[in-house]
């Protein structure tokens, strides 16, 4: 008998392997789950199937999404002795960012500064609209990071939903 001979690619068993047809993969394991285990591995696959369905996925926070909530303004001083007058979005639902931020804590950023540079219209608009419920869609955002930064949260560039 020679190395080389062509061998089928399952062992023969009785009444599993045909001859005159290939084997296939369902007819070599099929008996191996006929049994009192092949039923509890069964059971277990539909338990453990029906607790994942059941935990939704956590929402996250990604660009172009809205952020809604209350605005107010918070005076604070920088350390260096500067007044800072910052309008702040306390979030309703806080969620956390999609993409990793390694000044982020523990836990989802709840209150959102919002840039508002050399821009009187916008602050003026803003100023009316504190203690209300507003909606921004947030197109670039990031966590505090430096003594400016007021709130959990930063948003670099936003836009006022009606």
């Amino acid at each position: 008998m020679s190395v080389w001979q062509h061998y089928p690619p399952f062992p023969a068993k009785a009444g599993i392997h045909n001859s005159k047809t290939s084997a296939s993969v369902f007819r070599f394991w099929a008996p191996a789950f006929a049994g009192a285990n092949g039923v509890l591995f069964f059971v277990f696959l539909a338990i453990a199937s029906a607790v994942h369905a059941q935990q939704p996925a956590q929402a996250t926070l990604k660009l172009g999404d809205t952020i809604t909530g209350t605005l107010q303004v918070v005076n604070a001083k920088h350390p260096n002795g500067t007044a800072i007058r910052v309008f702040e979005i306390v979030s309703d639902a806080p969620k956390p960012f999609a993409k990793k931020d390694e000044f982020c804590g523990e836990q989802p950023p709840k209150t959102f500064q919002l840039i508002v540079t050399k821009n009187p219209a916008l602050t003026q608009r803003l100023d009316r609209l504190v203690g209300k419920t507003i909606a921004v869609e947030a197109e670039d955002f990031f966590c505090a990071q430096t003594a400016w930064h007021i709130a959990d949260a930063v948003l670099a560039q936003w836009r006022l939903k009606p």
